[in-house]
């Protein structure tokens, strides 16, 4: 019975047993010998166990490699696009300048438009890169949210003026106290307000709001532009998503940028629809709390 039992597990059967009723020591040892098959079987499986989850995780970490390869041919793709383009402008425009021997106004202003381009890039860049290895710094200071709203919507009245575009802002409050980093959440509202303005047929208006609300404040920025199909407002947010490829400027950082200030503040930031053509970008900051502290936001 044990030799032949023995063969079996030769073989790789681990589900034979030794059944002996001979009520002595050899019943016994059978007995020993069924547990220590028990034991075995229990071990294979959770070798086998261990096997799967080890291949399942392999496979996992080869599908963010494979992610990680494309993210980087898509981004050295997109960076040596959109760097190209006004390179390739400052370049003509010096090439005419040294052939006419002199430089004009218009040569000068094609020079400077793409200088500004080049450097916003290399900005976008910069933030990003901090944002996504933490470095970052936010210098939070008590600050009124009514006038940062107001600075950012002056820096963006050329452009505005240029589509006659009309800013609308009528804030039920003269002033909005809560903590923030000045310049970051500066640059946050001309991001949406230039991206609104750009979207935005030539005569029709953007409207801005600002609210308090329990443990937060609010800003709104409403435009009546071609909007954003529901299904792509999960990633707007996104590092090079493009709302529009015809309407192309930029490496598509700024609102995975505006995303990354807003959350590094504990707020955060989305889309609705309003009920006109357009879109609507909202973010949200905490307020001070009572004891000084911030006030969680719920949603986190």
């Amino acid at each position: 019975m044990f030799i032949k039992a023995s063969r079996e597990i030769e073989q790789g059967n681990l589900n034979v047993r030794v059944n002996l009723a001979t009520n002595d020591e050899w019943e016994v040892l059978s007995q020993c010998f069924n547990n220590m098959l028990d034991s075995l079987v229990k071990h294979q499986e959770k070798l086998e166990e261990k096997i799967r989850e080890a291949t399942k995780e392999l496979h996992m970490a080869y599908e963010e490699l494979k992610k990680t390869e494309k993210f980087r041919s898509e981004f050295f793709s997109n960076i040596t696009h959109d760097l190209k383009t006004p390179v390739t402008a400052l370049k003509g425009a010096i090439d005419l300048a040294a052939r006419k021997g002199q430089i004009d106004q218009r040569y000068l202003e094609i020079i400077r438009k793409n200088i500004e381009k080049l450097s916003k890039m290399i900005k976008d860049l910069l933030d990003c890169a901090k944002l996504e290895s933490g470095q970052m710094e936010l210098l939070k200071e008590e600050n009124d949210l009514i006038t940062v709203i107001r600075d950012a919507t002056f820096l963006v009245a050329p452009l505005a003026q240029e589509k006659q575009i009309q800013i609308v802002f009528e804030p039920q409050k003269d002033s909005i106290f809560l903590s923030f980093d000045y310049e970051k959440i500066q640059q946050v509202l001309s991001n949406l307000l230039t991206n609104a303005i750009k979207f935005s047929p030539s005569g029709s208006k953007v409207i801005i709001r600002a609210e308090n609300l329990s443990s937060k404040s609010v800003v709104s920025i409403e435009d009546f532009g071609p909007g954003i199909p529901e299904e792509d407002w999960h990633n707007v947010f996104k590092k090079f998503y493009q709302a529009s490829k015809k309407a192309r400027e930029g490496i598509g950082l700024g609102l995975a940028i505006c995303k990354g200030i807003v959350e590094a503040h504990g707020g955060r930031i989305w889309v609705s629809k309003p009920d006109h053509q357009g879109i609507i970008f909202h973010f949200e900051l905490p307020i001070r709390g009572e004891q000084g502290g911030e006030v969680q936001d719920p949603h986190h």
